[in-house]
């Protein structure tokens, strides 16, 4: 993922993505908007995200993403707006 370091928007909706595969966007620091929806993540592929810091935009819909695990998320990027 290293020649994608500029790379601001990134659609995973409906695909195989689960939360060890999130651990490879951790060089992506221009990332501003990420959609996973319909995915297999959960809470504890949302902690890979938290060094994620220009991320301002968050799609967790159809995930098993639960409130707790969003909330964790939030006190790390407190500007992430989160659609569920």
């Amino acid at each position: 993922m290293a020649e994608l370091q500029q790379l601001a928007n990134l659609n995973l909706a409906t695909t195989n993505v689960t939360d060890a595969g999130l651990a490879h966007l951790q060089g992506l620091h221009s990332l501003k908007e990420l959609t996973l929806s319909n995915t297999k993540v959960t809470d504890q592929g949302l902690t890979q995200l938290q060094r994620l810091t220009n991320l301002r935009h968050l799609d967790l819909g159809g995930t098993r993403v639960t409130n707790a695990g969003i909330e964790g998320l939030k006190k790390a990027l407190p500007q992430l707006d989160i659609k569920r």
